[in-house]
C-alpha cells in the first residue's frame, strides 16, 4: 500500500525532522491511501513519528538507542525503545491517543524497574520533557 501524506510532496520522513514543543502532538496527521483514496488517521504511522523522535532526541544526546519490534518467538510486553544513558538503562514505552498498557507489559515494566531501570510511557513529547526533567535535577535522580 502507498501511504503519502496529504498536501506534502516529500516522503513522510520529512515530518520526522519536526522540533517538538511543549503541546505539540501529531493528532491532525491523516494519510490518504492509495486504494481509498480517503484521508484517514494512521495511529501506526503517529506511533512511528514518536518513536523516531524520542530515538533522535536519545542519540543527539550520545545515548545508545534500540527500537524493539515485536516478531514471532520474541518475548510479549518488552518496550518499544531500550535506552542507555548516562550510566542507567532507560525503557520507553510509546502510547499515542487512547494507548493502554497490555497486561504483559505492565509485568515487564515492573519486572525492568525491580532492577533499577528508569520506565516512562506516553508519546514523544511528555518523554521527551519526563527526560529532560530527570537530567536537570541532581545525577543522583537518574544515576
Amino acid at each position: 500500500m502507498n501511504l503519502r501524506v496529504e498536501g506534502d510532496s516529500k516522503p513522510p520522513e520529512s515530518l520526522y525532522r519536526r522540533d517538538l514543543r511543549a503541546g505539540d502532538s501529531f493528532p491532525s496527521l491523516h494519510v490518504k491511501t492509495r486504494c481509498t483514496g480517503f484521508l484517514k488517521p494512521c495511529r501506526m504511522h503517529q506511533h512511528t513519528l514518536h518513536a523516531r523522535t524520542i530515538v533522535r532526541y536519545l542519540q543527539k544526546r550520545g545515548a545508545w538507542v534500540a527500537r524493539i519490534r515485536g516478531t514471532w518467538g520474541q518475548r510479549k510486553g518488552l518496550p518499544d525503545i531500550l535506552a542507555c544513558w548516562q550510566g542507567r538503562l532507560i525503557a520507553i514505552e510509546v502510547k499515542t491517543g487512547k494507548g493502554r498498557l497490555t497486561p504483559e507489559q505492565r509485568r515487564e515494566h515492573e519486572a525492568l524497574r525491580t532492577a533499577g531501570a528508569v520506565v516512562l510511557v506516553g508519546n514523544a513529547v511528555e518523554v521527551i520533557h519526563e527526560l529532560e526533567r530527570l537530567t536537570q535535577e541532581p545525577q543522583a535522580r537518574l544515576l
